[in-house]
């Protein structure tokens, strides 16, 4: 249930992401927006320990 779940939730993020400017800036935690569905372009990937526990951290910029 919990993968699709987040395959779910990173297609919704995905479709709002299209609609935003070029240049803009979009962060994920562990998953990465697809370039080719969204137009976003993945800047750096880190990882950075939270309050939860380490993370992947993915920063993206809207290329297209």
């Amino acid at each position: 249930y919990q993968l699709f779940t987040s395959v779910k939730l990173m297609k919704e993020v995905s479709d709002i992401a299209k609609g935003m400017k070029v240049g803009s800036f979009f962060i994920t935690f562990t998953h990465i927006l697809s370039e080719v569905d969204t137009g976003f372009s993945l800047l750096e990937e880190l990882r950075r320990e939270m309050s939860w526990g380490c993370a992947d951290i993915f920063i993206h910029t809207k290329t297209k």
